[in-house]
């Protein structure tokens, strides 16, 4: 696994693109915040579209226990969309979480009990109680009620 340093870029007709960088896990943020700091102004300057954003995605060590081989009968693309009421605006956020399991379903409509809830309370409230963080969405608006979840398929 590596290192990855994801630079976002949007074009004059609002059409989002993005480019990947790949380090050794070895590579510190300093590091690679040094190579953004010198690469992006070559790159601003060889392409026409706007950099937006450049962010840094680092691996983590996995904790004990998780399978060791996926399950037979599901694909990523065959997973759910879980959606999410915000803080001060009107929007939803909506997961899409690949590889949802079959028998987390109730017809098409996602479980709200047992192991699927776990996953359900920790994109909001729970989790604060344990690390002091919250996902939110790119904005910063945090998640404050589950609305549904929904199967859903992406290719």
């Amino acid at each position: 696994m590596s290192s990855i340093l994801s630079i976002s870029l949007r074009d004059a007709a609002a059409k989002a693109g993005s480019l990947p960088i790949y380090f050794d896990d070895a590579a510190t943020v300093a590091q690679i915040q040094d190579y953004a700091t010198g690469f992006l102004p070559h790159l601003d300057a060889a392409i026409d579209a706007r950099i937006l954003r450049a962010t840094v995605t680092l691996n983590l060590t996995l904790p004990g226990g998780l399978k060791t081989a996926a399950v037979d009968d599901n694909r990523v693309r065959e997973g759910v969309n879980l959606t999410y009421s915000e803080s001060g605006v009107i929007y939803v956020q909506t997961y899409y979480v690949p590889s949802w399991s079959n028998a987390g379903f109730d017809g098409d409509a996602v479980l709200q009990s047992g192991v699927y809830d776990n996953v359900i309370q920790d994109l909001f409230h729970a989790v604060p109680a344990i690390t002091g963080i919250q996902p939110t969405d790119e904005y910063g608006n945090v998640n404050t009620a589950f609305i549904d979840g929904k199967r859903a398929f992406r290719k």
